[in-house]
């Protein structure tokens, strides 16, 4: 296993970028899982009824599809259709010929038939712990006027609302269309549409108040694994039955997230949004092998709060030899991830995890003045008489990043880099998290302004040199 641990944010996101007061971002909302219902199972939904044309010969006949979870779902063999004209008495099977209407396998999902009649129906279990139980119920007319429903589309594209899917914000805009039995002719108009929230096991549909447009932008009461479904209902006189469009679901809040406090055993994860609870099962990490073509699991030993549930300190233990690790979560509220320029000229696109490069990243600090960015800025050692010495300032070096950072020597270079003395730096190696410091004092040689750059060499593979350019004054 690996005998140090560091990790840095890929695409180039430095420090800098990256960092913010974890937990400035609010918190997510705190919504309990879904369950099944006790004693019974869910899933039965009236996916549409209308009419449909004869195979062969003159005529049309009323179409009823429903759908449903599979019956492997609940560790069942099978379902049985059954039905009632009040549904609460006189449950009876619905027959099938010389049989009944039965699922042909423990991974089917729906019934498609000719109803003679307007019904309430259920599934009856049938093997399984669940045997015998029975689900939601459910209403549907035998349509009556001669249409069908010929097309439907959902559009969540983020081009509706500026918001990608699955985030909290995005778009869906439904179509359809109704063709005329007689002559195939599209129908127009004649059609009411409303939005429901669909329970993922029970499939129990919320109407949402007032959303019965063809656009739906989703909302924090859409987060924790509702599905979206927008009904299309008939007006029964040039339009009849009704379809449930399956639009989508699963709408989450992106979180941002960054990496800090490396160490050889692990790191801190640092959210933008604090979070209800965090679990080591909660996370996945793994790695990409190139042999298996496959991904391969990383255990997470521990996950621990500090402060809060907006930092979480992960120890892990890597495998040796391997670079680059992908962290991602598991939730239906939330998800962590950065925000990266995937298209020039686009807006950034939210990505759903954040990818670990294993490697040494050097850090350096002035004390007191705090980090310093490579070749950026000034550090002043101000005005001081010819052939004196300024007082020392003090730097700090660290290695923030995973590998030791090997090679490590300071100089200075430039016109004037005489006139800035640099005293060595004690090591040449500093393991993960680990630090030293060194001093640089000017002596100008003449009056006037200097300049130079001190100059920190190491292994790093996007910061060599670091450069601290560094001036002063003599008189």
């Amino acid at each position: 296993m690996c005998s140090s641990l560091a990790i840095a944010l890929l695409f180039g996101l430095g420090r800098a970028d990256a960092q913010f007061i974890p937990g400035s971002g609010g918190s997510v909302p705190d919504i309990a899982p879904f369950t099944d219902p006790v004693g019974s199972i869910g899933g039965l939904r009236v996916y549409q009824t209308h009419r449909r044309n004869y195979t062969f010969g003159s005529g049309n006949h009323p179409e009823l599809d429903l759908d449903f979870l599979p019956p492997s779902d609940f560790g069942a063999t099978a379902y049985v259709l059954q039905r009632s004209l009040n549904g609460t008495t006189g449950w009876a099977d619905v027959p099938w010929g010389m049989e009944v209407l039965r699922t042909t396998a423990n991974n089917s999902t729906n019934f498609s038939f000719t109803p003679d009649g307007h019904y309430f129906y259920r599934l009856r279990v049938e093997g399984g712990p669940r045997d015998g139980q029975v689900s939601n119920v459910v209403f549907a007319e035998a349509a009556s006027v001669e249409t069908r429903f010929a097309g439907w589309g959902v559009d969540s594209s983020m081009f509706l609302t500026g918001v990608m899917y699955p985030w909290v914000g995005h778009g869906m805009e439904v179509s359809f269309n109704v063709k005329n039995l007689a002559d195939e002719s599209d129908v127009t108009g004649g059609l009411t549409l409303q939005w429901y929230r669909v329970h993922p096991r029970t499939w129990e549909m919320t109407l949402i108040p007032g959303a019965m447009d063809p656009l739906y932008v989703t909302t924090n009461d859409d987060l924790g694994g509702w599905l979206l479904v927008c009904r299309a209902t008939g007006n029964q006189t040039t339009v009849g039955g009704l379809i449930n469009l399956p639009a989508g679901g699963g709408v989450k809040v992106p979180n941002k997230a960054y990496l800090s406090q490396f160490s050889e055993t692990g790191f801190r994860l640092n959210l933008h949004k604090s979070v209800p609870s965090l679990a080591k099962e909660d996370l996945l990490l793994a790695y990409y092998d190139e042999t298996l073509l496959m991904n391969v699991p990383v255990p997470i030993d521990s996950v621990t709060p500090v402060g809060g549930n907006a930092s979480f300190d992960l120890v892990v233990d890597l495998p040796e030899g391997v670079k680059q690790f992908y962290l991602s979560n598991t939730s239906n509220v939330w998800l962590l991830g950065e925000e990266r320029a995937i298209h020039p000229g686009h807006p950034a696109m939210f990505m759903e995890f954040l990818t670990l490069d294993i490697q040494p990243d050097i850090s350096v600090t002035q004390t007191p003045g705090g980090a310093l960015a490579d070749n950026s800025g000034k550090v002043n050692f101000g005005t001081v008489k010819v052939k004196k010495r300024s007082a020392a300032k003090v730097f700090t070096v660290r290695n923030d990043g995973s590998d030791p950072l090997g090679g490590l020597s300071v100089k200075s270079t430039g016109a004037d880099s005489k006139e800035f003395l640099v005293t060595p730096l004690p090591v040449s190696t500093l393991a993960p998290g680990g630090s030293a410091t060194f001093k640089v004092t000017y002596k100008p040689k003449a009056k006037g302004s200097s300049k130079a750059k001190v100059q920190v060499l190491s292994n790093d593979p996007n910061e060599n040199p670091f450069d601290i350019n560094v001036t002063g004054k003599g008189k």
